[in-house]
């Protein structure tokens, strides 16, 4: 039986779907008691999509209360060029060196080109979701996502 971690909104919603993904469809990432929106800005097929972080604004004036309202404005997605790169899930763990992630099956200052996640990729600020049996989560994360919904919260409490 899986823990549960959080707010009991938030592990209730985590995962849902309201009607078929599309393109520009709001989506609301799932945190401890935050949430944070997205966009759907590419249907890669029926359990495949990809979003992007939307940037939110504050509107109301109600201070660190729960009573919150948000004005939000999509990020388009962005693509680099193709290169050859260490895809690892966890990448972001191993980053040092000025920024380089290194891979840990590579010798310092050597290549990772024998390592299975060393793959010719396009850096992008779009993050793939996948529909799970527990809804939709994003790809190497246990973060769960809300597809229909965009919505901003910040627990005031912390």
């Amino acid at each position: 039986m899986p823990r549960m971690i959080g707010s009991l909104a938030n592990r209730m919603q985590e995962g849902a779907q309201l009607g078929e993904p599309y393109v520009g469809m709001g989506a609301t990432e799932m945190l401890y008691s935050d949430r944070r929106p997205y966009t759907v800005q590419r249907v890669l097929g029926p359990r495949r999509v990809v979003v992007t972080r939307d940037r939110w604004t504050r509107v109301d004036h109600n201070g660190r209360s729960e009573d919150q309202e948000y004005a939000y404005e999509s990020t388009p997605l962005v693509e680099g060029e193709p290169s050859w790169r260490c895809t690892h899930p966890f990448g972001h763990l191993m980053e040092g060196n000025g920024g380089d992630a290194p891979c840990w099956v590579r010798e310092p200052g050597g290549e990772c080109e024998g390592c299975r996640y060393w793959r010719r990729t396009r850096e992008t600020n779009g993050i793939e979701l996948r529909l799970c049996k527990r809804g939709w989560k994003r790809v190497g994360s246990d973060t769960y996502f809300t597809l229909g919904i965009r919505e901003a919260y910040e627990d005031p409490c912390f």
